[in-house]
């Protein structure tokens, strides 16, 4: 009993300041939440008022639902509501009478043969069409109890709310509603699980994937042949733009640098999708591992040159390879490489491979190109069953140099010893021909010149009263350390100098004449002595943070700029001398 009065005490305080005294916003939230469904789990009371008796009927509500009896309000779909409720708490008053809606509704709660609970908020006379309607059913008027708790007490106990039951029809609903669900989980998993297995495809589909992005169809699995050009990690030597060869035919589509920038291919996993691919070129990019192509049985020509991969594990997989290009990469060992049964040609040129010995065992063999300082390993294998070719012709003094700048079949050339161009001499780099230097440099005498057309790669030079001149067309690289001394620099329009890699520049008094394009990047130090000049009638590319120049004291009327220099990609200057003083 004690228990009871407490309950009743606690619904006394529940009515008075939570819906009778609430502020405006706080009774339209209460208000709100019974216009939802509750579902068909449990069962509840459909109410049906007038407007003017929303705020009563949202107490009697609140209060209900205190004590686990849910009420709601139908929104929109009445007869849904109705057939799902156990029971209809109908709030009547003069107003309610009058509302057409609320005559509505228990006209239809009458046809359905719903248990009608009336609750008399004020003295109602009803129709004698209403009377009959809800002459059977049981009625509270709350006007007439004595206080909120009496009343509360008497709605508490009322037959209709006590027998409660979900209905029928919340049963059909919850089982149509667990069907949808369970159909509709089933598909989405179907899909998640699809997708799943598929993802890899369906992502390089996509058109920010690297295979969209260079122009590879959708369809790959009818693409045969793909090469792909990037850039070489050396600035002096330029490949094509990307190209696309898909179709076996002559197809060929020209990229531009925007369709994804050249050289950046890091790795190959989408292109193990190419099921059908014969021919893969890669080169000249930044791959490390070949493993995701390893699928592509049908290959048989790779070509992953000017990359950084330094090992070839399980490249046995490609059983069906013929010719192999690994040239300009990281590896030492070529023992898996020699298991492949038919291979015809290796190129392993400029690798850091020591040793050729475990080719002797590749049955198929042909053709395998090397570079100059793998002669000595060659040779140290004799008579071999397949056929060597040096790719860069080596050159130990100046005269050798010299024939091999005549000969119009020579296209590579390494200088192996220093070499030194005598006074008075010219050479000429003609275009097409690339010449290196390998733990040695050119000396240029007095009054000799270099005249480059082609690439000309250097790591330590020095010119003495000599002229260097880079013409159109030409590119030259300085590496490591380069001394002028009271010599001549010129780089002609159309022609290019780098310095790269580190490179120590330093110039005494002679003259530097750019009319081309200078490019410093990578780590270098630049020293200018003495008198001399230094002239930019061209373009000067600075692209790294790590620029400075010492002991730089030629004077400022010596030094020229009609040209534009850029850093870091922004044009700086633009042939303003006064602009170039105060930098």
């Amino acid at each position: 009993m004690a228990k009871q009065e407490n309950s009743l005490a606690h619904t006394k305080w529940l009515c008075k300041y939570h819906i009778v005294f609430a502020p405006k916003y706080r009774r339209k939230i209460i208000y709100n939440q019974y216009r939802e469904s509750i579902g068909n789990r449990f069962p509840f009371c459909c109410a049906l008022f007038t407007e003017s008796d929303a705020r009563e009927a949202g107490a009697v509500m609140q209060t209900l639902a205190h004590y686990k009896i849910q009420c709601a309000v139908p929104k929109r779909r009445l007869t849904n509501c109705f057939s799902r409720a156990a029971v209809i708490l109908l709030f009547l008053s003069p107003e309610a009478v009058r509302d057409k809606a609320v005559l509505k509704g228990i006209g239809k709660a009458c046809v359905m043969g719903k248990t009608i609970l009336t609750v008399f908020l004020t003295e109602t006379r009803l129709t004698p069409g209403l009377s009959m309607q809800l002459g059977q059913m049981q009625a509270i008027p709350k006007f007439r109890e004595e206080s909120d708790e009496a009343f509360y007490r008497k709605l508490l106990k009322a037959p209709a709310l006590q027998t409660m039951s979900v209905t029928s029809q919340q049963k059909k609903a919850l089982r149509r509603h667990t069907l949808l669900w369970a159909i509709g989980g089933t598909v989405v998993l179907t899909a998640a699980v699809l997708i799943g297995l598929n993802w890899r495809s369906l992502k390089a589909m996509l058109p920010s994937s690297p295979l969209r992005r260079i122009g590879v169809p959708p369809d790959f699995e009818n693409v045969g042949t793909l090469y792909v050009y990037g850039k070489t990690q050396n600035a002096s030597y330029e490949m094509p733009r990307y190209r696309i060869y898909a179709d076996g035919e002559n197809d060929w589509a020209q990229l531009s640098e925007r369709a994804i920038p050249q050289g950046s291919i890091t790795k190959l996993d989408d292109f193990a999708l190419l099921t059908d691919l014969k021919e893969l070129c890669i080169c000249n990019n930044r791959i490390d591992s070949i493993k995701p192509i390893l699928s592509l049985k049908q290959l048989t020509l790779l070509d992953v040159s000017h990359n950084r991969i330094s090992d070839f594990n399980g490249i046995g997989a490609l059983s069906e390879l013929e010719t192999r290009n690994v040239s300009h990469n990281d590896i030492s060992e070529l023992d898996e490489i020699a298991n492949l049964r038919k291979l015809r040609i290796l190129n392993v040129a400029y690798t850091d491979a020591v040793s050729l010995e475990p080719l002797l065992s590749a049955p198929s063999l042909e053709t395998v190109y090397i570079d100059s300082r793998q002669l000595d390993t060659a040779k140290a294998l004799g008579e071999t069953p397949f056929e060597i070719v040096c790719l860069d012709t080596p050159v130990y003094r100046y005269s050798e140099l010299a024939e091999a700048l005549q000969d119009p079949l020579v296209t590579d050339i390494c200088i192996m010893k220093t070499v030194t161009v005598p006074h008075g001499e010219e050479i000429r780099i003609r275009p097409g021909v690339v010449l290196t230097e390998r733990d040695s440099d050119i000396s240029i005498s007095v009054y000799g010149t270099v005249r480059d057309e082609g690439v000309w790669k250097t790591t330590c030079k020095q010119s003495v009263y000599g002229t260097i001149a880079v013409e159109n067309g030409g590119v030259c690289t300085f590496r490591e350390s380069t001394t002028v001394h009271c010599g001549q620099i010129r780089i002609e329009k159309g022609g290019r100098h780098n310095l790269t890699d580190g490179a120590t520049f330093i110039f005494v008094g002679g003259n530097y004449e750019n009319n081309g394009e200078v490019s410093l990047q990578g780590a270098f130090h630049i020293q200018y002595k003495a008198s001399g000049s230094l002239v930019n009638n061209g373009a000067l590319y600075l692209r790294t943070v790590d620029f400075f120049m010492s002991e730089f004291e030629v004077p400022n009327d010596n030094i020229i700029n009609n040209g534009i220099v850029y850093v870091d990609g922004v044009a700086v200057l633009d042939g303003a001398q006064s602009e170039y003083d105060k930098k």
